[in-house]
């Protein structure tokens, strides 16, 4: 699971938030807390967007052996793109299932609409991508974040649930040209 890589982060963040406040350091503990909760969530941001494409790009290439064309999604598709895949503002990722076409737009949500865990985990990657655009087109610094550390692990947990399900929709296991045919 993504969660792991941003675990050894955490624990640093709890070790020094600990020290400080053990040594009497309240105010940079809240200077810690407040930098730390932005680093985390542009983390999860950037890991998701490094995901996505990543996902992308693997469907494109169990899709062709034309390194043209993997070449040209790549260049042309994916670079500089991931932002506009999705409407952050939005409740779900309609937008992006689209992308792939009726079918497989209506197949995820149908899936979604039945399944809470994971319209939660949809709902919290939007979430997670919307505070990043905020955070970093309204003046990092000065931006004052509405979610703490404990709000963006939980919906963080949660959108990993949702990208592994992402994952395993466009990315079937043991590809093969009749699985291929479905989409």
């Amino acid at each position: 699971m993504i969660f792991q890589s941003l675990s050894s982060k955490i624990s640093e963040y709890e070790a020094l938030q600990r020290y400080l406040l053990e040594n009497g350091q309240a105010s940079y503990e809240g200077f810690l807390h407040e930098t730390f909760s932005k680093y985390l969530l542009i983390s999860c941001a950037s890991m998701f967007e490094d995901t996505i494409q990543d996902l992308i790009s693997e469907f494109i290439a169990n899709h062709t052996d034309s390194e043209m064309v993997q070449s040209l999604v790549k260049n042309k598709v994916i670079k500089r793109q991931y932002h506009t895949f999705f409407k952050w503002d939005g409740k779900n990722a309609n937008t992006f299932y689209g992308l792939f076409g009726d079918k497989f737009s209506k197949r995820m949500q149908e899936k979604l609409k039945n399944n809470e865990a994971l319209k939660d985990g949809e709902e919290a990657f939007l979430a997670i991508g919307e505070a990043r655009n905020q955070l970093v087109h309204d003046n990092f610094s000065g931006y004052e974040l509405d979610k703490n550390i404990d709000d963006i692990i939980t919906l963080f947990k949660q959108a990993c649930a949702y990208i592994d399900f992402l994952k395993e929709e466009l990315i079937p296991p043991k590809c093969s040209n009749d699985v291929l045919r479905n989409f």
